[in-house]
């Protein structure tokens, strides 16, 4: 996606690059309210049976990267506190 930041209440669309398979949106942005939450927009262009081309979308919870992989199982394994020692153990 582009460097561009919209202004509160505003957004734009980028055509999706990264795009692998028809389910995936064929533009995507991100929109910032004027509280400040930000969400993640994903565009499909869709055509009527009459042939009339349109948007269709979809508005979700905005997430980095970092927050995505953890998500999907990619992220560094959390090192397990440290328990008592074995030794202690009356068998």
């Amino acid at each position: 996606m582009s460097e561009f930041i919209a202004k509160p209440n505003s957004f734009a669309l980028f055509k999706n690059n990264r795009k692998e398979k028809d389910t995936h949106p064929d533009y995507v942005g991100d929109f910032t309210n004027d509280k400040g939450e930000k969400f993640r927009l994903a565009a499909w262009v869709r055509e009527t049976n009459g042939g009339n081309k349109f948007f269709s979308g979809m508005v979700s919870e905005f997430k980095t990267k970092e927050q995505l992989a953890e998500e999907a199982g990619n992220s560094q394994p959390k090192v397990a506190e440290k328990t008592e020692d074995v030794d202690d153990l009356p068998f």
